[in-house]
């Protein structure tokens, strides 16, 4: 997850520049997003984050077991510490013991005095950190609660101070530039290059049950004063196989209605087709398969103009359905948040 959040912390010139991953190349990562604490909220927000600061240094001893142990392939370990531009610069671990913490610095930045280009030594108090991180290739990056809760803040999915046990540090979320959601898992999903207008797009591939369940985010622009009725009617258009329909596609059920979301309007549709030409994950062929939808289209609080879609597909052999598709698609739906707090 990449993002970097800007907010003034100590002074009307001072920024915390917060990255949650340095590199802009994992497929995990998060778009830029910005905050800027006012000078009037500045010391609450300081006391706020205390608790996760406690937290990372409490844990970064067991982050670094593991690190010594053999992280997975492509794993890095972090530790992020402040620079003296108030901003946090991310240090590669090289080595670490009870006290110190040595390693190469990300971006060339001042520290405690002294400046530092990308890859130069550096060794630092373990008094020093503020949090830590191990970013993966393939999967959501550990630790960096400190990223995660400024975001959650601008979603407004935390109000109090950070708090290290909130489910919602706990869990992956996918924050987009002005909203996030909680897919169905990680653990066996993949993330695809996304097509153009989609903000993800994530894969789950059981190959001996010919099984792929889709996940896919995107922002679509709306008239700002589109009734009721014609969300609807657009949310029925994620239904429409148009030439395909009665070809390669036979729609047996699509039903479209309101859905209803605190703060702002929704319309839900949830269809099933027998796609006779999908392409089966075990054998690489194409044969018949059903396919399972449930799309949400929910117009921005905000930003009335844009339109968020939800899309869930669940493919799989005719009698072969998950149970638990719906509750799946209802959690995903339920957790759709949008950033309404600017600073």
């Amino acid at each position: 997850m990449h993002l970097i959040i800007r907010l003034i912390i100590s002074g009307a010139t001072c920024l915390l520049v917060s990255c949650a991953t340095p590199y802009l190349s994992n497929p995990w990562e998060t778009p830029n997003r910005y905050i800027r604490i006012p000078l009037s909220e500045q010391a609450q927000f300081n006391a706020s984050l205390q608790p996760c600061i406690e937290h990372a240094r409490d844990t970064f001893a067991e982050a670094n077991y593991r690190f010594q142990d053999g992280l997975p392939r492509g794993g890095v370990f972090y530790a992020i510490v402040f620079n003296d531009q108030q901003g946090t610069s991310y240090i590669e671990v090289d080595s670490s013991d009870s006290a110190s913490i040595r390693g190469y610095v990300n971006f060339g930045n001042s520290i405690k005095g002294e400046s530092y280009t990308a890859g130069d030594n550096i060794t630092l108090p373990q008094s020093d950190l503020i949090d830590w991180s191990i970013t993966y290739p393939d999967r959501p990056a550990e630790g960096n609660l400190l990223s995660k809760y400024m975001l959650l803040m601008q979603d407004g999915l935390a109000t109090g101070d950070c708090d290290p046990a909130d489910i919602e540090l706990q869990r992956y979320r996918y924050f987009a530039v002005n909203y996030s959601f909680v897919p169905p898992g990680t653990d066996g999903w993949e993330l695809d290059e996304p097509a153009d207008g989609t903000d993800v797009i994530m894969q789950e591939k059981n190959k001996d049950l010919d099984e792929i369940n889709t996940v896919s985010s995107s922002r679509y622009r709306i008239s700002p004063s589109i009734s009721d009725q014609q969300l609807i009617e657009q949310v029925r258009m994620f239904g429409n196989y148009r030439s395909e329909e009665g070809v390669r596609y036979n729609v047996i059920k699509l039903e479209a209605d309101t859905y209803t979301k605190k703060g702002t309007r929704c319309a839900r549709t949830r269809h099933t087709v027998e796609d006779k030409e999908a392409l089966l994950a075990n054998s690489g062929k194409r044969g018949l398969m059903i396919r399972d939808v449930q799309t949400l289209l929910c117009v921005h609080p905000l930003a009335k103009q844009v339109a968020i879609v939800l899309d869930y597909s669940h493919s799989h052999h005719p009698g072969k359905r998950d149970s638990e598709f719906s509750n799946k698609a209802d959690a995903m739906f339920e957790g759709l948040a949008f950033t309404t707090q600017y600073y």
